[in-house]
């Protein structure tokens, strides 16, 4: 079995679940936008802020591609699925891709305070602004994905044995 890739709007669990779906296959796990702040050595926000949009996703684009190389389950940024070179170099990958799909409640509840803050794509906008968001980008997820499994109301363990059940049987 590969290790996967996942996918799907901010606040749906991905790096939780990837961390947790890591340590049960024993595999190691890589956060796509760590490794961004890390490779640039400042927060997401920061470099948004002063660079904009293009230049981030150029850079997410860069260390996807470097890292497609390496086997960990993976967990991407909420827009990296969007962008459609992205979409190229996830299929591209033979990994199996999985959405983690999650209700508006759900990522409402799962986004802090403190996320809206961090997060560029946030800036001043409402929940209705983020349901519009999370609605926008669904269609990405959907062509992307080879797996969708669903995270309301189900634990971070929950998850990660729906989706090994799901990849053993696939």
């Amino acid at each position: 079995m590969k290790n996967p890739i996942l996918i799907g709007f901010m606040g749906a669990g991905k790096t939780t679940v990837g961390t947790t779906l890591a340590k049960v296959l024993g595999q190691p796990f890589y956060d796509l936008d760590d490794a961004i702040e890390k490779h640039l050595g400042q927060s997401i926000p920061s470099y948004f802020n002063e660079k904009g949009e293009s230049a981030f996703r150029q850079v997410e684009k860069e260390l996807l591609a470097r890292h497609l190389s390496t086997d960990n389950v993976l967990a991407t940024g909420g827009g990296t699925a969007c962008q459609v070179v992205n979409q190229a170099l996830l299929r591209a990958d033979k990994r199996p891709v999985v959405w983690l799909q999650a209700s508006d409640k759900t990522t409402l509840e799962n986004l802090s305070a403190e996320d809206w803050q961090k997060r560029p794509i946030l800036a001043d906008k409402t929940a209705e602004d983020l349901s519009k968001l999370k609605a926008s980008r669904e269609v990405f997820y959907r062509k992307t994905a080879d797996i969708i499994v669903n995270v309301d109301q189900k634990t971070p363990e929950t998850i990660a044995e729906e989706i090994i059940d799901r990849l053993q049987n696939a």
